[in-house]
């Protein structure tokens, strides 16, 4: 998925109250501006940051929009979340996601139920196939990304979801998106969400597939690179 324009590079001052940064332009000036993530970030907004940010669209609160950070050892990391889904739309356009069954579309943000809504539902011979994505930003060790970053009570709802779709007979999958650079395994933070840990565990067992897709990142776009494992 390639950026409709160029981003502005910048570094970055502070980042605050979740959803606000600052950060400094080439040209010296301060501003505020959108930070499109609601988790704890960690190791990617450290001040000093070298970060791209994009132009918001019209009508927004802030003028601008965080995407992409630096990464302190080389490489880059995805900020924003909603990237997150045209990245998986089109890999799954381009059928780059190996592991799932052979479907003839698919459609985006679809009502699983009264309560919830999953990322995709792809049309397959056996019936509707829910696939919700996940970005994954923080690594602790050398090589392995987890998720989640902060406590998500939303996303072992989604893993709920998706454990009773398969529990109807119906099929379901995870995709974590790698968003970030050097790493080629994913694995669950227990030690941050107990919670989350014990939703994947028994969606797992239920059958729901645990699937990796690792992405080229630059400030000239984002693009699914391969399959990597969900450990």
């Amino acid at each position: 998925m390639q950026f409709p324009r160029p981003l502005t590079e910048a570094r970055l001052l502070r980042r605050y109250k979740r959803f606000l940064a600052d950060v400094v332009l080439p040209d010296g000036a301060e501003v505020t501006i959108h930070c499109p993530n609601p988790g704890a970030m960690t190791g990617l907004a450290e001040p000093g940051t070298r970060v791209w940010i994009a132009p918001s669209r019209p009508g927004s609160k802030l003028a601008w929009g965080w995407k992409l950070a630096e990464l302190p050892q080389g490489g880059m990391a995805v900020i924003d979340t909603s990237l997150a889904n045209g990245v998986v739309a089109e890999a799954l356009g381009a059928g780059l996601i190996t592991g799932l069954p052979a479907f003839s579309g698919f459609r985006a943000e679809v009502r699983m139920d009264a309560d919830s809504r999953i990322d995709f539902c792809l049309t397959t011979a056996e019936g509707p196939f829910w696939l919700e994505v996940k970005s994954v930003t923080l690594a602790r060790q050398a090589g392995l990304a987890e998720f989640p970053d902060s406590r998500t009570a939303r996303g072992a709802k989604h893993l709920e979801g998706l454990r009773a779709a398969r529990l109807r007979g119906e099929g379901a999958a995870m995709l974590y998106l790698l968003s970030r650079s050097a790493c080629d395994r994913i694995t669950i933070a227990g030690d941050i969400d107990p919670a989350y840990a014990r939703a994947f565990a028994e969606a797992r067992a239920a059958g729901v597939q645990m699937l990796g897709l690792a992405c080229d990142i630059s400030p000239e776009g984002v693009t699914a690179r391969r399959m990597v494992p969900v450990i």
